[in-house]
């Protein structure tokens, strides 16, 4: 940020000028308040304190700062540009000064004490309103104008029970005072005009950065989305997909591939980590399986190879994958399943009348460590016509709720066996509700479910 900056750039003036005339507004209203505010608990305090009576004077006050307090309100209420903000502003800042200087006349107060009186107005005014550098000169000559007109018309005052003729030396020690005030604020409402615009161009240049961002997450999201799966019905499966990243793009990942008219292949996985790094990644792996499941490699070949993958080539990320791949055949004479598990949650196999659940636990650990063995970690269940297959990532059971009560692996089970007969679209719609109402929709992971229930 440039240090030197004289004034707010083009493109974000009105934004600033709007800003300026909210805040003016806002405080035209507060200040009118605390001015009918001060002047009745001032007075008051003399009538029960001092045990002054209510004089005509007294009520001449409180009558004329009332007036002023209505009509600053309703000006207030109508202004809608900067300059009129502006104007509102010294209009308010000159009646006040009118009811001082009215108020000290007609008490003849004592020079010294006025000056003070209007050096704390004149800071007051100076550090309420966001007023230039050149407002600023306006309102000092402002006050000196008040302060002139004040001794002018109080040739004597009352100090300390005597009648003091005011003279050139009372003048003088005031418009000092006033002088000094002067040149102190301005040299601080310069300092801080200064600091405000830069503040403001920085914070419009982040925001600026924030919506560039956000569309580019957006993007990301849009091509990410392209990687989901869509649900779909065929002869032998209804296969049911259901994403709910907790950002825009997620780690979580899932695809379905048929090899040929008999064979399905699928994959569920789920990268340490959110957000974009997590989102790269998975792009990465969308690319290799998509590769590696046209070689008609078992399950465990296949998670084998992306194992080496990843070591290969994000190790130094630390970044670890769980991951679930299964191969359904649906030839009559065999109906097999072959599935592989690196660090994956159990997935689990049921059936429609069946009330037995089949676990399907993971084998080894997770894809991304370097692995010494040469195993081929590969299962193969029992699978009959008509069973079905929940797979899901971590974000689904370790929801938790504001206890801190985790989903939990039982609630899931609990719900597979209630809701078994569902068709695949409405059993994965409603455990997702379940699991969003349980955790009073803040997830605080991707969630990812996919349900293959067969024909």
């Amino acid at each position: 940020m440039n240090n030197k900056i004289k004034k707010i750039p083009e493109k974000f003036l009105g934004d600033f000028q709007q800003q300026q005339t909210i805040l003016i507004k806002s405080r035209l209203k507060l200040a009118a308040l605390l001015l009918v505010a001060c002047t009745f608990l001032g007075d008051i305090i003399d009538i029960l304190v001092l045990q002054q009576k209510v004089s005509y004077q007294m009520k001449f006050t409180w009558a004329l700062s009332a007036a002023i307090c209505l009509v600053t309100y309703l000006l207030a209420r109508k202004i809608r540009t900067l300059k009129a903000a502006q104007t509102g502003a010294m209009l308010f800042m000159i009646l006040v000064l009118v009811l001082i200087t009215r108020d000290s006349i007609a008490y003849y107060l004592a020079p010294f004490d006025v000056a003070m009186g209007f050096i704390f107005l004149f800071f007051t005014f100076s550090f309420v309103f966001p007023w230039s550098v050149k407002k600023i000169i306006a309102v000092s000559l402002s006050h000196f104008a008040a302060y002139t007109i004040f001794l002018i018309h109080v040739p004597k005052y009352v100090y300390k029970d005597s009648i003091v003729d005011t003279g050139v030396s009372d003048y003088l020690s005031g418009f000092i005072m006033l002088s000094l005030s002067s040149i102190v604020c301005l040299a601080v409402i310069r300092r801080e005009r200064r600091r405000d615009m830069e503040n403001f161009v920085l914070l419009k240049d982040v925001e600026e950065k924030n919506n560039q961002m956000d569309k580019e997450l957006e993007l990301a999201t849009r091509v990410q989305s392209k990687l989901i799966p869509r649900s779909i019905n065929t002869d032998l499966a209804d296969i049911a997909v259901t994403y709910a990243p907790m950002h825009y793009i997620g780690g979580d990942y899932a695809k379905f591939y048929f090899i040929d008219k008999n064979r399905l292949m699928f994959i569920i996985c789920d990268v340490t980590g959110h957000g974009v790094s997590a989102a790269l990644l998975i792009n990465a792996l969308n690319t290799k399986f998509e590769r590696l499941s046209k070689e008609e490699k078992s399950p465990g070949e296949l998670l084998k190879a992306t194992n080496q993958f990843i070591v290969n080539n994000f190790s130094e990320l630390n970044m670890y994958v769980s991951a679930f791949c299964g191969l359904l055949d649906f030839h009559h004479l065999s109906r097999r399943f072959t599935y592989s598990s690196y660090g994956h949650p159990p997935q689990y196999i049921y059936h429609t009348a069946d009330p037995r659940l089949v676990k399907l636990s993971p084998q080894t650990s997770f894809l991304g460590l370097p692995l010494a063995d040469k195993i081929i970690y590969n299962n193969e269940v029992p699978f009959k016509k008509g069973d079905s297959i929940l797979l899901f990532t971590d974000g689904a059971f370790e929801a938790r709720n504001p206890e801190g009560d985790e989903f939990s692996a039982e609630r899931i089970e609990a719900y597979i066996s209630k809701n078994r007969g569902l068709g695949a679209d409405i059993f994965n719609e409603n455990l997702l509700s379940e699991i969003k109402s349980f955790a009073h929709n803040d997830l605080k992971d991707d969630l990812f479910i996919l349900n293959i229930k067969t024909k």
